[in-house]
């Protein structure tokens, strides 16, 4: 991923409308009340959430909201190429996530308009929950020729986010851009212990989805997997 400090703001900024969604082009992330049955408020097959605890619900949900961007990024007709995308809430207390976006250098490039705004009509950090980016098989090298990234003797290679590195004159690496988007959310007053890291990774077939916390800064083991066929949660109500 790019550094935080060096994305690119795509677009042009956005408010929130009056019934809380973005405008335009709202994100449909999750429809929570849809598809109901006899008007109540569960979907008609939903995941139920009866028994966890509230850090276990909220993985769920967002695990949820991350496997729909996996299958977004897996639409996307250049798979030849990194994307990503944040999780944030909205003023609506909705969970919705900035919309995909090209690089120029193939790098996941993030769409930082697409989040709401504070007082000082800067990017809103406080309201970010998550952060999902794609490691696809191959990549372009400089001559336009691709790369093979993946590597049979270490399978999960591409399902881990990437520890520092030198490049471009640069320290990178997503560990770096990850902690500086904690640090935004944290001057910002949000809470970094909701914040979830997914990497959805090229595992030898598809993309895999893997989820991490701050607290597995450059570690190998993700805290958990996140099935490729997954419900949306069931609501308290």
């Amino acid at each position: 991923m790019t550094l935080v400090a060096g994305i690119t703001v795509y677009g042009r900024r956005y408010r929130w409308t009056k019934d809380g969604t973005m405008g335009p082009n709202p994100v449909p992330l999750p429809p929570r009340n849809e598809g109901t049955q006899n008007g109540g408020d569960h979907p008609e097959e939903c995941q139920s959430t009866e028994g966890m605890s509230q850090e276990d619900k909220w993985d769920a949900m967002l695990d949820y909201i991350a496997s729909l961007i996996r299958g977004e990024i897996l639409s996307q007709p250049n798979q030849a190429m990194e994307y990503g995308a944040l999780i944030f809430v909205n003023s609506q207390g909705q969970l919705r996530s900035t919309r995909l976006i090209n690089s120029p250098d193939y790098r996941t490039a993030l769409n930082i308009s697409d989040l709401p705004t504070n007082q000082h009509g800067h990017p809103d950090y406080s309201t970010v929950v998550g952060i999902i980016h794609s490691h696809p098989r191959w990549l372009p090298r400089s001559d336009g020729t691709l790369e093979d990234y993946y590597s049979p003797s270490d399978p999960t290679r591409l399902l881990r986010p990437s520890n520092a590195h030198f490049r471009n004159g640069a320290v990178q690496g997503d560990w770096i851009t990850t902690s500086q988007i904690i640090q935004n959310i944290t001057s910002q007053g949000g809470n970094a212990s909701n914040f979830r890291i997914y990497v959805a990774g090229f595992d030898g077939t598809t993309l895999g989805l893997n989820r991490y916390t701050s607290a597995d800064y450059e570690t190998t083991s993700a805290s958990g997997y996140v099935p490729l066929e997954i419900m949306q949660p069931c609501s308290d109500a």
